[in-house]
């Protein structure tokens, strides 16, 4: 809701930019609600809601730029913000990926979505939907001799975006999110399981639950088993976090300076139009994808190789980063593309991933709804297929060791089962891992049906992800982890 002392929105936006001293301005107001239960050993901990209204004003003279963000309660309190973008600008040097504004032509399909009215949802729909399933996940947990630990959302945002050019946009979405993880009363074991959807209606606690029960109920057997390279069926999860890094590993203009695992060691540039995975493998964003909708136009406070102010307002359509198999593109600004004489293709906050022609992941994604699913249950066709290995329930902890070569580190957690003979036999002891995404996807054997994804560590950094469970061979374990 706006405070009674702030303006909507649009009003801001359009009480600021006249106000301007600078070249250009750029205005980008962000409301967020947000209602949430948290609980620890079968018994609520905390609940509440929160809203807020942030403001990021980007102040542009002479092609340098400065930028001033913070939460507002009030208009006087984002004029302070505008003057303050405005000597940082003053001071600053020409930024090198300066490049003309997005005019109000090529904006000209979102102007409509700025006059829409951010009107949350009352929170009492979300507890009243939530409070019930958390106490009959409490009660099942009992039954079992289980506890739960976890934390559930809804949240509800708004961004809009006005630019001294005459550029206006706005976007509303809502999210909901769930994580859980289950352990037994002596705390010897424990599996997490999570759900992410777009409505109330979407929220899944018992389904995230029932995961989490289902294996440990299951597998009784624990192992320890000695690190190596395994065949590995890596959850939807798992994947999510995994291709989320290998995103902000895709600059165009860091891979034509040789400074990723995308650069060309030989010839120099980028490494496109290289088939660099299976035919079937394809990777693509596209902000109007059913299920995983996002912001259809670029909306950045800062730039780096990924993102430039110069973009906002820019217009964001299907792009295709991996096309059966073939490296097709990488994240590129307006200005860098310019300089390449190539398309722009900024970034979108999705990734879609699928395999075609694996048998076990049904029609290709983008012809259908994305929705939410058991991260067990998709899995299970591709345990099925698996002679002897593992299968990993999530990744935590990640970071990047070798930007060159794309190589990542980091933890399974909470949950990882040996599988022989098409079944899972034994918990097994945790490990350190050390693969690239690329060469994770280079090494996909198998996958199933895509589905709206929960990244364990990565859940917050506003990118949707639709994902298949997928089989890869080789996934480098490099040493045991003592992490229960």
């Amino acid at each position: 809701m706006t405070s009674p002392t702030l303006p909507s929105p649009q009003e801001l936006v359009e009480a600021l930019l006249p106000r301007r001293s600078s070249d250009h301005t750029i205005v980008i107001v962000h409301q967020s609600n947000e209602a949430n239960i948290r609980f620890a050993s079968n018994k609520l901990t905390t609940s509440g809601e929160t809203s807020s209204t942030s403001l990021s004003v980007v102040s542009i003279v002479d092609g340098a730029y400065g930028t001033c963000r913070g939460d507002i309660s009030s208009l006087d309190e984002a004029i302070e913000l505008l003057k303050r973008s405005e000597e940082i600008a003053s001071s600053s040097k020409k930024a090198p990926d300066y490049f003309d504004l997005v005019g109000p032509e090529e904006a000209l399909s979102l102007r409509e979505s700025f006059n829409e009215h951010f009107e949350p949802k009352d929170s009492l729909e979300f507890f009243d939907t939530a409070t019930p399933a958390v106490d009959k996940i409490f009660a099942a947990a009992r039954d079992s001799r289980f506890l739960t630990f976890g934390y559930t959302s809804y949240t509800q945002e708004a961004i809009y975006l006005g630019i001294s050019t005459g550029v206006r946009a706005g976007y509303c979405e809502s999210k909901t999110h769930v994580g859980i993880t289950t352990k037994p009363e002596d705390y010897s074991r424990s599996v997490w399981a999570g759900r992410t959807g777009r409505e109330i209606s979407h929220l899944d606690i018992e389904g995230a639950f029932a995961d989490c029960r289902e294996l440990l109920e299951s597998v009784k057997e624990a192992r320890q088993i000695e690190p190596g390279k395994y065949t590995c069926v890596l959850s939807p999860s798992c994947v999510a976090d995994m291709l989320l890094w290998m995103y902000w590993m895709m600059s165009l203009r860091d891979a034509d300076e040789g400074k990723t695992v995308f650069s060309d060691r030989k010839k120099g540039g980028a490494r496109l139009g290289e088939t660099l995975y299976p035919e079937g493998i394809s990777l693509w964003s596209d902000p109007y994808a059913k299920g995983v909708e996002c912001a259809p136009f670029v909306v950045t406070g800062a730039s780096h190789s990924l993102e430039s102010v110069f973009d906002n307002g820019y217009p964001l359509d299907k792009v295709i980063w991996i096309d059966r198999g073939v490296q097709a593109s990488l994240v590129s600004t307006r200005q860098y593309a310019n300089t390449k004489g190539v398309r722009p293709s900024p970034m979108v906050s999705n990734l879609l991933l699928a395999f075609e022609g694996s048998p076990n992941s049904g029609n290709e994604a983008s012809e259908r709804s994305i929705g939410a699913g058991s991260s067990l249950k998709e899995a299970l066709p591709l345990i099925a297929n698996v002679e002897r290995g593992l299968y990993v329930n999530c990744l935590w902890y990640i970071r990047q060791v070798d930007p060159q070569t794309g190589l990542l580190t980091g933890l399974t957690r909470d949950g990882i089962y040996l599988i022989e003979d098409g079944k899972i036999r034994a918990e097994v002891n945790n490990f350190r891992f050390n693969q690239s995404p690329v060469t994770m996807l280079a090494s996909v054997i198998d996958a199933g049906i895509p589905v709206r994804a929960t990244p364990r560590e990565f859940d917050d950094v506003g990118c949707w992800v639709s994902a298949p469970p997928i089989t890869v061979k080789e996934f480098n374990m490099s040493t045991v982890s003592e992490a229960q």
